[in-house]
Order: C-alpha cells, then sequence, then structure tokens
C-alpha cells in the first residue's frame, strides 16, 4: 500500500514539473531576487471617461528575466533609493491604451522586441474585464530592483 501511494505521490509530482507553455517554458507565477518589489495599478475608464474598474494584480510571471531587465534599463528617469542599507533603483512610469475593438483583458504587462517580434517579459494575470471600442487603460508601473 505505501508503495503504492508512494507512486501515486511521484507521477503526480511529475506531471506538474511537465507542465508548461508551447515553448516548454515554465509559467508557474515566478519572482526573481533582482526585482524586489512590482507593483501595478491599472485604471479602466469607458469612452465617456466613466470608471470602469480599478485592479492592483497580484499573480506575477516573469518570462525572461534578462528581457525584464532590459526592457527596464530603457525607462528614463529611475532614482537610486536606500532600502534596509541597501542601494536600489526605483522606476515608474505608466502606459496609456485605447482599446479599438471588443475583447477580454485579464493579463497586462511589459512587452518588447524580442527576436524580430514583440513578446512578453513581464506578465501579470487579474480578474477579467471585457472591454469595449474607446475603452481607455491607464497602466501605472512601480518597480523596486538592484541596479544591474
Amino acid at each position: 500500500m505505501k508503495t503504492i501511494a508512494l507512486l501515486v505521490i511521484f507521477l503526480m509530482m511529475s506531471a506538474t514539473v511537465l507542465i508548461g507553455n508551447s515553448y516548454g517554458e515554465n509559467i508557474a507565477p515566478r519572482d526573481h531576487p533582482s526585482l524586489h518589489k512590482v507593483s501595478l495599478q491599472l485604471v479602466v475608464r469607458n469612452s465617456d471617461g466613466q470608471l470602469v474598474a480599478y485592479i492592483e494584480p497580484t499573480v506575477m510571471y516573469i518570462r525572461n528575466i534578462v528581457w525584464t531587465h532590459e526592457y527596464l534599463d530603457k525607462i528614463p528617469n529611475k532614482r537610486i533609493i536606500i532600502e534596509d542599507g541597501k542601494n536600489l533603483e526605483l522606476i515608474q512610469f505608466q502606459r496609456n491604451e485605447k482599446f479599438d475593438k471588443v475583447g477580454q483583458m485579464a493579463t497586462y504587462g511589459l512587452v518588447s522586441p524580442i527576436n524580430g517580434k514583440n513578446e512578453f517579459v513581464l506578465l501579470f494575470r487579474h480578474d477579467a474585464y471585457i472591454a469595449a471600442p474607446g475603452d481607455t487603460v491607464t497602466a501605472y508601473w512601480k518597480i523596486i530592483r538592484s541596479p544591474l
């Protein structure tokens, strides 16, 4: 009986390790020690400018940490802060987007040109919102990272 239980546990753990996307990458939520804090606030307004949703997603996926830092390196107006005796880099910026068609918005992230195509480098999942033409989303990013 113990052998069967151990075999079942082993098979379940093996299946968990094999879960991934079509690129064979691990898609489980992750963090990285070089990204001390990452905060995203999304403000969604309809075409009349009325507030429709305010979202603070908390489930973050890092597709590629090198690509993420390459993206962040291009953001202007960074400043150095001291936290727990360590010099850290504070990066704050916002992005505005307008929807031109109906679509579901359940993820938001940083997109960068990688190998000739636009790829997500850092991604947040959140409760879905069905966007209509004319709706806008303003994303407020605040990232604290170790200076490279």
